[in-house]
């Protein structure tokens, strides 16, 4: 879709924790406040005295972002404080700052991309780029930044690169608290970011690979490539803001003139076409916004996604010595990339709405494949180099999606050694379908039915229907 096709005119101017907790968060610690009324406040205690009490509240739950509020009761309706020990009151207050910082940044850089007629002056401490040229080809210029898990060379615009580079930094921080790297001396992965999508497919095509996916995790090089088309939109937005401001001074002039003549009491009939077309001019800005919003959104799902992969293959599960079934690292690497990232916590553990609900269609219609198909999948039956491959390939990543959501949730079956004990086994030749039962403990028909129930009754908001129960352990 084009932002052009949205330029609206009008008119006269026709122009470190269990590998996967119960909400993939980390447990925060609070100030406490009992009051005489209502539930405690949880948060951090700002100040208290003999008149009052003032807290900033905080309320975190899986998959939304953490919300602050300042509160200020008075004495007399507190019961009771309880503060926390010094050293978790120096923790609490460097998340809380941490938070302050990384909000302020993603807002500023957010900005920057889609900024308004004066672009936002940049935080002072912003990530540093390093100019370079596009690998294979030293006539395209393009910007470095270097982590300690990654390298991003992206031949876009510096506001996309420093956005892509904190969003990565946050997401490879979170990788590394619920799976921490096994291979210290790993080599970092490097991400290339194409400047459009035609650029990415003829990176696609140069390796002989036949794609319909936008990105794709390059294990033999340790590279992942993800293409969009937000630097295009970008030069779009420009084009048309350019042509707007101009379509405003027009306005404003003729408005102007109107005045003049007729002494500051113009007819509403020719007023109202001005007043309509600034309308439609500000209509096309939001819908252009929203567009621009959703590419970013799909441009860090790809990252998140492919990343992942990049991530548990080269410092989690190096080497020959594990398998990682693909139906379990593309299971994973859906619930990563919808997931919300925070000071370095990553919030799983909702399931994403569109994929539940297909999910449940599926398994309606008996189209999910079976649990023994899914065991026994390999590469092919997630890979779309063609249309007709897309619905064979859709069921599969659902069916993997669920399944890892299932596991990881609701049975907690990779927390502890588990998980690595599974993925050696493999590694061994250990045949799937014995591979899997041995992990879950239980014959595959009794997972399947357990699995099947979970998935008619998830809802949206993490919580399972309780019409009757899905385990008996």
């Amino acid at each position: 879709m084009s932002l052009l096709a949205l330029l609206l005119i009008g008119g006269f101017l026709a122009a470190q924790e269990p590998a996967l907790g119960p909400a993939g968060q980390t447990e925060w610690q609070y100030d406490q406040v009992i009051r005489r009324k209502g539930p405690p406040l949880l948060g951090l205690v700002l100040e208290h005295n003999r008149t009052q009490v003032r807290i900033t509240c905080i309320r975190r739950k899986p998959g939304a972002p953490t919300l602050l509020f300042t509160d200020t009761l008075p004495r007399a309706e507190v019961v009771e404080l309880r503060l926390l020990p010094e050293e978790q009151r120096k923790k609490l207050i460097a998340r809380l700052e941490a938070l302050r910082r990384e909000r302020e940044l993603l807002n500023a850089l957010t900005r920057a991309l889609d900024p308004s007629d004066k672009p936002p002056e940049l935080p002072a401490d912003m990530l540093e780029l390093e100019k370079t040229t596009w690998p294979g080809d030293e006539k395209i210029q393009a910007l470095r930044y270097r982590s300690t898990y990654f390298e991003l060379v992206a031949a876009t615009r510096p506001e996309i690169v420093q956005l892509c580079a904190v969003q990565l930094e946050q997401i490879y921080e979170a990788y590394a608290r619920l799976l921490p790297a096994r291979a210290k001396e790993a080599t970092p992965t490097t991400i290339l970011l194409p400047r459009s999508l035609g650029d990415y497919q003829s990176i696609a095509k140069s390796r002989g690979l036949n794609l319909l996916n936008p990105a794709f995790y390059d294990p033999q090089r340790n590279q992942v490539v993800c293409g969009s088309d937000l630097e295009r939109l970008c030069e779009e937005r420009d084009n048309i803001r350019r042509h707007h401001l101009q379509l405003r001074a027009d306005i404003r002039a003729r408005r102007a003139e109107l005045h003049k003549i007729y002494k500051g009491r113009p007819p509403s009939g020719l007023l109202a076409p001005m007043a309509e077309a600034e309308k439609r001019i500000a209509l096309s800005e939001e819908k252009n916004g929203q567009l621009l919003a959703r590419s970013r959104e799909r441009l860090f799902e790809r990252l998140y996604h492919e990343a992942f992969h990049a991530y548990l293959g080269t410092f989690v599960f190096p080497g020959e010595e594990y398998a990682v079934p693909v139906w379990l690292n593309e299971g994973l690497a859906q619930i990563f990339e919808t997931a919300r990232v925070e000071v370095g916590e990553l919030q799983v553990g909702l399931p994403e709405g569109r994929r539940l609900k297909a999910a449940q269609a599926a398994l309606e219609k008996g189209e999910l494949p079976s649990l023994r198909t899914l065991l026994r999948s390999g590469p092919k039956e997630f890979l779309v180099g063609h249309d007709s491959e897309r619905l064979s390939s859709d069921r599969y990543y659902l069916a993997s999606w669920a399944l890892t959501h299932y596991l990881a949730f609701e049975r907690r079956q990779f927390s502890g050694p588990a998980l690595e004990t599974y993925v050696r086994s493999l590694a061994r030749e250990t045949d799937p379908l014995e591979a899997f039962r041995t992990l879950v403990q239980e014959p595959l028909d009794v997972t399947e039915g357990k699995f099947h129930r979970y998935v008619q009754k998830l809802r949206p908001d993490g919580r399972v229907a309780a019409s009757e129960p899905l385990e008996s352990r």
